[in-house]
């Protein structure tokens, strides 16, 4: 009986390392359709041009822990997941959003010094 226990114990120690956790960032992963609002100053610099849109938004992981890309038109983003929460990353930068019930984002991104943005909304294809 002890020999099978210890066997046990040595069969289950071996194997567990094994089994690869789930990548909470999985879940958030994907294209997202959505309504973009962009706001750029002419090139006069006396007046504000509105676009709005609609354009595909595309979430992939990056290779660094926590930190996801979000590529909108010809940009692409890093951002740091904290549980639905993306801060821009690195930090300091303007950029940043969320994500609601796992199928929908809303995020935006400013330019600095400038009135310049563009906020996008949508969900998930």
């Amino acid at each position: 009986m002890f020999l099978l226990a210890i066997g046990f114990v040595t069969c289950t120690a071996f194997w567990a390392p094994l089994v690869l956790p789930t990548d909470y960032r999985d879940a958030y992963v994907g294209n997202y359709i959505c309504k973009s609002n962009c706001q750029t100053l002419n090139a006069d610099q006396k007046g504000i041009s509105v676009n709005t849109d609609t354009i595909t938004i595309n979430v992939s992981k990056n290779n660094l822990d926590s930190i996801l890309n979000v590529k909108a038109g010809k940009g692409t983003w890093q951002v740091k997941l904290k549980s639905n929460i993306m801060y821009s990353y690195p930090e300091g930068n303007r950029w940043g959003g969320v994500f609601v019930a796992k199928d929908s984002i809303s995020f935006a991104v400013s330019a600095h010094h400038t009135p310049n943005s563009c906020n996008y909304q949508g969900k998930k294809k």
